[in-house]
């Protein structure tokens, strides 16, 4: 079976040109505010879209513990990860073998 070639001819890119710069238009006529107001239309107020809606003087609402990753690493070293993945191993055997005393 060769490759389908559905939706790949130049009529079909023209197509999909014209329709791309239909939206290119509309948000070119659209105020920062009203596009703002757009994406809280579609995502939800002030959800997703962080970086558009920052470099379009959005107030950001993202959460800075939000942002931050936490994890139960203590060190980025190699051998302190090696070692604290032995230890949660050794924790886990050790509660599935019943030997944990607590």
């Amino acid at each position: 079976m060769g490759k389908s070639r559905v939706n790949r001819g130049r009529a079909r890119r023209e197509v999909l040109r014209e329709e791309a710069d239909e939206r290119a238009s509309a948000r070119a006529s659209r105020s920062n505010a009203g596009q703002i107001a757009l994406l809280d239309s579609r995502l939800g107020l002030g959800v997703g879209a962080v970086r558009e809606r920052n470099r379009l003087g959005g107030k950001e609402v993202v959460d800075v513990e939000k942002k931050k990753k936490k994890s139960g690493r203590k060190s980025d070293t190699r051998a302190a990860r090696k070692k604290a993945k032995a230890d949660r191993h050794r924790q886990r055997r050790e509660i599935d073998t019943g030997k944990v005393d607590a």
